[in-house]
């Protein structure tokens, strides 16, 4: 059918979901839109009044592990099926449009994916087997004291922190990656060609299987994948525009109205996070695509 199909990955309350899908059909109202959520985040009459398909998942995503990475896997090839869109842009439920992006969407012809890379050296992630402990909170003073024990001691093991709740233990692995290592953001465009890429790649045990036991898979899977073809074409970009509190913080912070200039600034199509309906910055940055709407000739719907 072509076209562009965006799936939000959905974890936060439906109505700031809600807003934001809204506000990608205002800006793009020929684009397809699917939600990925675990139950019922959005009802089937949401669906209909915004004029989106849901997709309610079965995989528990757990932030750290593969789960992550196959929920995404899941969400894109369901829009694919769906709708076989000419590109497919993976975002949060905490992502905000902050260009006009009907016109955004032309510039991708011809481009197979759009990826922000991270060109820092991270092959510590593959040179151990990484598997993700339980998480329940009366376990962290366990792994915490593992953690310092196996710190301490000249063991080729350990329990490491990856995430505010995520724990992690290794071992030396024996083998070398089927694929180079390349690490980068998660959210991303993916042409058709890509993404069959990336599906096949996932399904492949020595491929999967082998990028499920790295630390944080979710960051490299795609990118690895992608770099080991050099028919498709990629163009570096990132697809959201994010502020890290701290150089190596996991996650992002939430945007105000301060971030909207470099939010625009930007040239992404998305910035995260707003886990708000409405606020300062959303208002700014509407305000400012909406001018730019109007200045191309093609009013919002």
């Amino acid at each position: 059918m072509g076209g562009v199909a965006y799936v939000v990955m959905a974890h936060t309350g439906p109505a700031e979901v809600a807003a934001r899908v809204r506000r990608v059909r205002q800006l793009s109202p020929l684009a397809h839109v699917l939600v990925r959520s675990a139950g019922t985040l959005l009802s089937d009459q949401d669906a209909a009044d915004l004029g989106i398909a849901l997709l309610r998942s079965e995989i528990r995503v757990r932030w750290g592990d593969w789960s992550l990475t196959a929920a995404a896997v899941e969400a894109l090839t369901t829009a694919q099926r769906l709708w076989d869109p000419d590109h497919v842009v993976l975002v949060s439920g905490q992502d905000h449009p902050v260009t006009d992006l009907a016109a955004w969407e032309s510039g991708l012809v011809g481009v197979d994916a759009v990826l922000r890379r991270d060109p820092r050296d991270h092959s510590r992630r593959w040179r151990s087997c990484w598997h993700v402990l339980p998480a329940q909170d009366a376990l962290g003073p366990v792994w915490a004291g593992l953690a310092g024990a196996t710190r301490r001691l000249p063991l080729p093991t350990g329990v490491s922190r990856a995430g505010e709740r995520t724990w992690v233990a290794h071992h030396p692995r024996p083998e070398p990656p089927p694929l180079p290592y390349v690490k980068g953001s998660f959210w991303c465009v993916l042409s058709r060609a890509a993404l069959c890429a990336v599906a096949e790649a996932a399904s492949d045990p020595d491929v999967g299987g082998w990028f499920a036991t790295t630390l944080l898979p979710d960051e490299a899977f795609v990118h690895s994948v992608l770099a080991a073809r050099p028919d498709l074409r990629t163009v570096a970009g990132a697809t959201s525009f994010t502020v890290f509190p701290t150089v190596g913080s996991a996650h992002p912070r939430g945007l105000g109205a301060d971030d909207a200039d470099a939010a625009l600034a930007s040239g992404a199509p998305f910035a995260r996070k707003v886990a708000v309906v409405q606020d300062e910055f959303t208002r700014r940055v509407d305000a400012a695509v909406d001018a730019l709407a109007r200045a191309s000739l093609r009013p919002p719907a």
